[in-house]
């Protein structure tokens, strides 16, 4: 016998996405149906026992913005901002025709001009800013909290970077800046408790960082733990920076359904 008040299971399609080598699951929710519990965005981030991400995004209409991105970390907690998974988004968006080339979209504290063009995913980061002196570093908000700390030697990062967050509970960032603008850093994620293969927001921090400490203007690369690199070009006028603007490839990995 079939009950009227049967729970049917509900299936969503989902598209996984990369970019450099920060990976995430997006839902096209633009009609609200997707339910938002904490022990689904866990179970579908799960590395073993789901489809396995950094986080879980989350399209959805807007009314500041044509599009709003929602995003939440492996632990289900809600991230203001995300870089990485805001281009793969914009990929999303121009791959299925929601948009032709420019679109802006709104995250949780801000809206985003993004550009999609077929070398990479461009983002209008605006203006970071200093939050204040933490010890050695420095806490810069590019969107989110980030720990920057420039060093000689990337290894230094295996021993300290828990320690920095389990004091801060904020994103750990540590750079080598090269003399050329170039940079190469590592990332340990709120929200994934552990380090990340990159970060885009941490990048746009680190920039920022090193345009303040050592007058970086101009194209930056940024190399990451993935080997993978993003672009920014650090805009000046009148010696004051005044944008940072994140390009780089996004890949698109699978599709398929989820059920919840």
């Amino acid at each position: 016998m079939i009950f009227s008040n049967t729970i049917r299971p509900v299936y969503f399609p989902f598209s996984k996405y990369e970019g450099t080598g920060n990976d995430f699951i997006l839902i096209d929710n633009r009609k609200g149906e997707f339910p938002l519990q904490s022990v689904d965005i866990v179970k579908l981030c799960h590395r073993r026992r789901g489809i396995g991400a950094d986080g879980l995004i989350l399209l959805q209409s807007s009314k500041k913005a044509d599009f709003s991105m929602r995003i939440f970390n492996a632990d289900h907690t809600e991230a203001e901002m995300c870089g990485n998974g805001l281009r793969c988004l914009v990929d999303f968006l121009y791959r299925e025709g929601s948009i032709e080339k420019c679109v802006n979209i709104e995250t949780l504290k801000m809206n985003y001009s993004c550009r999609w063009s077929a070398h990479g995913i461009g983002v209008d980061m605006s203006l970071p800013k200093t939050e204040r002196i933490e010890e050695k570093g420095v806490v810069i908000n590019a969107g989110v909290d980030h720990f920057v700390l420039f060093v000689e030697d990337l290894r230094r990062f295996d021993k300290e970077a828990k320690s920095h967050f389990s004091r801060l509970k904020i994103n750990i960032n540590y750079a080598i800046f090269n003399g050329d603008c170039t940079i190469v850093m590592r990332t340990f994620e709120r929200g994934v408790e552990q380090e990340t293969l990159s970060c885009g927001t941490g990048a746009t921090a680190v920039c920022y960082a090193a345009y303040k400490e050592f007058g970086c203007t101009g194209e930056v690369e940024v190399v990451f733990y993935s080997g993978e690199r993003l672009t920014f070009t650090l805009v000046e006028k009148n010696k004051m920076l005044t944008r940072i603007y994140m390009m780089g490839a996004v890949h698109h990995v699978f599709n398929g359904e989820v059920l919840i």
